[in-house]
């Protein structure tokens, strides 16, 4: 009589911690071993991979996808499908440098059935196909990063065939964007962008939240990524209205048809981001909204907030939004004026519980600047903040007389001398939040400037120009 097996005599939630310190490869080793290994293993399997996926768009990444939305097991366990924005390089700069000619005939070949894939709509069709197999869809997003936080093998989650690839041709595809080809990146990601949002329509598919999360500041979605063709609005506008998610990295840059002479002051010519505000009217049941501004061009971003913190019945083209649903406000990376933000959060009081606000750079007013004087303009800006479940705030920074300060946050702990750069409040410290962060934001002023500091007056409640109290109707 044969032993017993020691995977038989062992429990199985010692069995399940010891798979857990196995490299990727040696767990597909162990799972292959025998039909009781890969049955005690596939929940943990299906949850750690299958759960949430990285692809990318080349025919062999997005046929996994498929493959996987055809498997009635794993199609029912992806619920979060990322496209990131690996691409080959189509700037039409020489070809990178390759160590081998096996190497360089791979890469002209994966560039090649891209080229084929965007260009015929292959793209679509397959994201498509995936998408209305997948009954779990809860959230589809872009990114142009691979993203870290693996704890097995202590790696990033890459798009899956980006490894192999790199292994073929020694070139790492870019993530989106690249030295010297911005005007390519800014079109590839705006169309991944729109060719993920036809094919969710065309598949059916309803998923709650839609992310887009790019790190690179200057490399946003433009304004005609949001371009909804009536031919497309009946499949496409139910996937917006049925969003509770929706998180946006932007590039409201500036076109060269909005340069010639009089367009400015022409009542007939559109804004620079007109579609960016008609595609919000299609996305009326949001209860949680992120826009990151990633472009240097801060006027328009501006620009944008006015219009959002308009009210529903202001006469403006295109007509304000209303967003009643809106709980969660996130904005981020941009410079404005003080009355600005806070127009777009007293707008949205009544519902919102929570707000972020991460890289801002605040402009001081036309009469701080008048009285020459040292202003924290952050401070009156969050005495002006209530009424919130929850506030996260960091990485700020103001603009005084043309220069810019680093904002920081007195220590919590006493012992400790280092300023913070964020500051976080939630349920039962928010009724004294106001306070705390009006005491607590600091500035480190160049040494030897001009005029007094007004950063801790009792003026810091003042209104600011052209703005009205929070508590305020509209």
């Amino acid at each position: 009589m044969d032993s017993p097996s020691l995977v038989r005599e062992m429990p199985l939630e010692v069995f399940l911690q010891v798979s857990s310190y196995l490299t990727t490869p040696d767990l597909c080793a162990l799972r292959r071993t025998c039909k009781r290994t890969e049955a005690w293993l596939f929940d943990t399997f299906s949850l750690e991979f299958f759960t949430r996926k990285q692809f990318m768009l080349t025919e062999t990444s997005l046929q996994a996808l498929i493959d996987i939305s055809n498997h009635p097991t794993l199609s029912q366990c992806l619920r979060h499908v990322i496209i990131g924005l690996d691409n080959y390089d189509y700037s039409g700069r020489p070809l990178p440098h390759f160590s081998q000619d096996a190497h360089a005939n791979r890469y002209r070949a994966g560039l090649a059935d891209q080229f084929t894939l965007l260009s015929t709509g292959q793209d679509r069709d397959m994201l498509a196909c995936a998408f209305r197999n997948l009954p779990n869809l809860q959230t589809v997003g872009l990114r142009d990063y691979s993203s870290g936080g693996r704890i097995r093998d202590s790696g990033q989650w890459h798009s899956y065939g980006a490894t192999t690839i790199f292994e073929e041709t020694g070139v790492r595809l870019a993530g989106g964007y690249r030295q010297g080809a911005i005007d390519t990146d800014l079109r590839y990601a705006s169309r991944a962008f729109s060719s993920v949002l036809y094919a969710l329509g065309q598949s059916g598919a309803r998923p709650a939240a839609f992310e887009v999360l790019l790190k690179k500041r200057g490399f946003g979605l433009r304004d005609y990524a949001f371009n909804i063709p009536n031919f497309l609005e009946p499949s496409v506008v139910p996937v917006l209205a049925s969003l509770k998610t929706l998180l946006l990295g932007v590039s409201l840059a500036n076109e060269s048809i909005f340069d010639t002479p009089g367009a400015n002051n022409s009542p007939d010519l559109e804004s620079r981001d007109f579609r960016f505000r008609q595609f919000f009217h299609h996305t009326p049941n949001l209860t949680h909204l992120r826009l990151n501004f990633q472009n240097v061009e801060t006027s328009n971003d501006e620009d944008f907030l006015v219009w959002l913190s308009r009210p529903a019945l202001h006469p403006a083209s295109p007509a304000p939004i209303v967003l009643s649903q809106l709980r969660r406000l996130d904005i981020g990376m941009l410079s404005v004026a003080p009355h600005v933000l806070l127009d777009v959060i007293r707008k949205f009081q009544p519902m919102l519980r929570e707000l972020s606000l991460w890289k801002i750079t605040l402009k001081s007013t036309d009469q701080d600047r008048r009285r020459g004087k040292r202003v924290n303009v952050w401070a009156k800006f969050f005495a002006k903040l209530s009424d919130l479940d929850h506030l996260s705030v960091g990485c700020l920074s103001q603009l005084s007389q043309q220069e810019q300060q680093q904002v920081g946050f007195r220590p919590v702990d006493s012992q400790e001398d280092a300023w913070g750069i964020s500051r976080d409040y939630s349920r039962d410290d928010m009724l004294d939040f106001p306070y705390n962060l009006v005491r607590d934001v600091l500035l480190e002023w160049p040494e030897g400037g001009d005029g007094e500091d007004e950063s801790m007056s009792d003026d810091t409640s003042d209104d600011y120009d052209n703005d009205t109290d929070m508590d305020d109707d509209e």
